[in-house]
């Protein structure tokens, strides 16, 4: 996990869909509560990986970026980008929330972490906590993991009648719809709340701009 969150690294999700077949699975004829327990201790595990991870990430692409400052064609570009300038002035203005926002962009986890660590108004700690604001999402692919073991194990696929293998089967691409549909439909609000802010910002310019003319005539 530690490897996948810096950039050009990607399979942070691969990495926690492993993490649910290793430990979040209490196999198939286990009560409710077991399976359960068995979930919520994959997700205590891959939530410290998370926040480790993206510490890591931060201090690391933060030294990089101090080092290649003005260096890094691809970074200067995106720094003038005007939406990573509206990002940047938001998060400023409105700190965490945007932050976790951000969390739900559609890009692999190592280039979010490359993107929030590349804002100056971003502090450590609100890095962390926007990260640990996405923890719960971390239950979706440990839960596909979990199943897909189970559907992978000879002993217990045996074990399994058709109906609950099907049921299993259901299970994993609801998890995966979920997963992708939750991420887009807040990116999309997330978008529309950084246009908005940014035509705020705008105006902001131009009021300050017409007084200043004011001002010097």
């Amino acid at each position: 996990m530690i490897i996948c969150s810096l950039p050009p690294v990607h399979g942070f999700t691969t990495a926690l869909t492993m993490c649910g077949m290793a430990f979040a699975s209490a196999g198939p004829h286990a009560s409710f509560l077991e399976q359960v327990r068995k979930l919520m201790s994959a997700w205590l595990v891959a939530t410290g990986g998370l926040i480790l991870s993206a510490s890591i990430a931060f201090v690391v692409l933060r030294r990089v970026l101090y080092h290649l400052s003005g260096q890094w064609d691809l970074l200067a570009r995106v720094k003038e980008d005007q939406r990573f300038r509206a990002l940047q002035h938001a998060i400023c203005q409105k700190g965490f929330l945007m932050a976790a926002l951000a969390r739900f962009c559609p890009l692999p986890y190592c280039y979010t972490n490359l993107l929030l660590a590349s804002l100056d108004s971003l502090s450590f700690g609100t890095f962390v906590l926007s990260t640990l604001s996405t923890a719960p999402r971390l239950l979706i692919p440990l839960f596909m993991g979990a199943k897909m073991y189970e559907l992978s194990d000879h002993d217990i696929r045996a074990s399994l009648d058709p109906s609950t293998r099907r049921l299993n089967s259901i299970f994993i691409f609801v998890s995966l719809a979920l997963g992708v549909g939750s991420s887009w439909f807040i990116w999309r609000k997330t978008s529309d709340m950084l246009l908005r802010h940014e035509a705020e910002h705008a105006s902001d310019e131009e009021r300050t701009a017409f007084i200043l003319d004011d001002v010097n005539e």
